[in-house]
């Protein structure tokens, strides 16, 4: 849609393109439904959107569209003669079998933001691979630390000696898997530690 303002000499004589003002989007399934005390529902068999007053498809509509819909002759007879208690009834439970079958999923991350504890800061992403990597890094020598503690477990034959390397081997399975859920390695860890009980 063109308009051109000649008339009014603050505005430019070249013709203006205004249909970015005119793009509608149709609206979903769950937004349609706010309409189904007027006669939409979804057509479970189908999926499709539809209009009791002549139960065809609606689901190109846009806001504009349901509107200019509810004006027609054909949808005020429907409200009139026959959107009753009844008809009303069955509109409210076609919309909560929908809802139940896809019910409407909200986004609590972007709803509502984790609030900070008192001194701490939120990382950048170069900060954060730094301590990513100093993480790894951790997690790597405690699995190579384990693995010699292991091997010397399997070689002593002192049974003080072995008590030590024990409660040596258990701190550091703990502190291997604190390093493994900072970097979501939980399963790696749970997966070492039957390992090392069958040890």
């Amino acid at each position: 849609m063109y308009i051109n303002y000649v008339s009014n000499p603050h505005l430019p004589l070249f013709p203006i393109n205004t249909s970015y003002l005119y793009t509608h989007r149709p609206l979903t399934p769950h937004e349609a439904i706010t309409y189904s005390h007027r006669g939409i529902y979804v057509d479970i068999e189908s999926g499709e959107l539809r209009c009791s007053c002549n139960h065809k498809p609606c689901d190109k509509w846009d806001m504009y569209g349901y509107n200019r819909h509810f004006t027609f002759k054909c949808h005020k007879k429907y409200e009139e003669e026959r959107l009753d208690e009844h008809e009303l009834a069955r509109l409210k439970a076609a919309k909560e079998q929908y809802l139940r079958i896809h019910p409407q999923i909200e986004e609590p991350s972007i709803r509502k933001k984790r609030k900070l504890k008192a001194g701490e800061k939120i990382l950048g992403p170069d900060e954060l691979r730094v301590q990513e990597r100093h993480w790894m890094e951790m997690w790597k020598d405690s699995k190579n630390e384990l693995k010699q503690l292991r091997e010397d477990l399997k070689n002593e034959m002192d049974d003080d000696v072995r008590a030590e390397l024990m409660a040596d081997i258990e701190g550091l399975k703990k502190r291997k898997g604190d390093w493994a859920k900072l970097l979501g390695l939980t399963e790696a860890s749970s997966s070492e530690t039957t390992q090392t009980a069958v040890l």
